[in-house]
């Protein structure tokens, strides 16, 4: 029950002021959902090369609806997942712990068993015995729908109430509700109900406390912490865009590592989980002018980047050390509209005093743009972060007090 209560409070906390601690963020893992119309089937998965995948099969319109457990705890039950061929041709996801027929059904349909989805919260639990997660908790419906003409049923999962009521309006029935899931702020700018937490956000963590992750490394590993902002507004007068955040690692830093994190200004990324290359507009990829943070060939710390749809180029090594675990950074990154860029990192304490400048640089951005057709993007005013997870480890990066502005 402690944990429960700590989950409820982390996710209802106020956003602080100074650099925020690092806590310890509960393994959610998103669900992703893909849909086929052919055989009209709802599939639900963590793995994220799943989903991806089977797109090639006829499913389509990938989306993360909503984030369950990755790990069984005292309190959290099973989401089994079954699958039954023609003429249902549908995965159906079952908690038996609290609806013993939906096994007894299952087992009767002649279902085959497909292993554990991820864990939920009781109904019960939620409802009566610890009513205060009701706050930090979204119900999980799960909806049928029945065609007598040829025996077809789909079941579909949602935690929004309009768009269950919508589906009722269309001839769906409310099976019941499944259990709870956390309730991660959905927002039309993040991916999929991009996971908050106080103050910022977490980017990174995407297959728990194990040295290889599901799926193996993978750019497409997940996407868990990618923050896309297709434009913001530009005052009249204002011809700098400023990013400024605080950034905390217990474990992202260490040697070896292959990974980074790629942050782009004055630019744009129109991300598709349907379709992550934009193979089909290149135009819609990556163009910005940023920073990375993490590996390269100046060891593991920070470089400018120019990002096209068909390229990139980096700064060259201007012999900073390597940043630390365990350390909070405060970074400010400024883009102006002639394609200049310079960053500062300064080590911070946890109550936000400075402490030393660590790393710095200017750059003029347009000499790093060699891409034909792709010079340095001026009339852009979107930004994006996204970590390239090329990696088979497991870290957590904390990003607080995220602050995006024009001067």
């Amino acid at each position: 029950m402690k944990k429960l209560l700590a989950a409820a409070l982390l996710l209802g906390a106020p956003i602080l002021a100074t650099a925020t601690p690092y806590v310890p963020r509960p393994s959610y893992l998103g669900m992703h959902e893909v849909y086929n119309p052919s055989i009209t089937d709802y599939l639900y998965t963590t793995h994220y090369p799943e989903a991806y995948n089977a797109m090639s099969a006829g499913y389509g319109d990938l989306k993360k609806p909503f984030y369950v457990e990755q790990y069984p705890l005292a309190h959290t039950i099973a989401l089994h997942r079954y699958w039954k061929g023609s003429p249902s041709t549908e995965h159906v996801y079952i908690t038996p712990d609290q609806y013993p027929q939906d096994l007894i059904n299952v087992n009767s349909a002649g279902y085959t068993y497909e292993g554990i989805a991820g864990y939920l919260y009781p109904k019960s639990l939620v409802e009566n015995q610890a009513p205060q997660l009701l706050g930090a908790m979204n119900p999980l419906y799960r909806l049928v729908k029945f065609d007598g003409t040829n025996n077809d049923l789909v079941h579909k999962f949602t935690v929004s109430e309009t768009e269950k009521n919508s589906l009722m309006a269309q001839g769906w029935t409310l099976d019941h509700i499944e259990g709870y899931v956390p309730k991660w702020t959905v927002n039309s700018q993040f991916i999929g109900g991009y996971p908050y937490f106080p103050g910022g956000h977490v980017m990174a963590r995407r297959c728990g406390p194990v040295a290889t992750c599901p799926g193996g490394a993978s750019f497409r590993n997940g996407y868990n912490g990618y923050k896309f902002v297709g434009f913001t507004t530009k005052p009249a007068g204002k011809t700098t865009q400023v990013m400024s955040f605080d950034l905390f690692t217990p474990d992202y830093f260490k040697p070896g590592q292959i990974d980074h994190i790629a942050i782009g200004l004055h630019g744009r990324w129109n991300i598709n989980l349907s379709d992550i290359d934009n193979t089909t507009v290149p135009a819609n990829n990556h163009h910005a002018l940023g920073i990375i943070i993490g590996a390269s060939s100046c060891g593991i710390n920070v470089r400018v980047e120019a990002f096209w749809p068909t390229g990139n180029n980096l700064s060259p090594c201007n012999g900073q050390g390597n940043l630390l675990n365990n350390q909070t950074y405060r970074f400010q990154i400024s883009v102006s509209d002639s394609g200049m860029i310079s960053y500062t990192v300064k080590s911070i304490s946890p109550s936000g005093m400075i402490i030393a400048q660590v790393a710095s640089d200017v750059v003029d951005g347009n000499g790093l743009f060699t891409g034909k057709n792709y010079g340095f993007p001026s009339s852009e005013t979107g930004y994006f972060m996204v970590p390239a997870t090329m990696d088979q480890a497991d870290y957590s990066v904390y990003f607080s007090n995220l602050n995006v502005t024009w001067q």
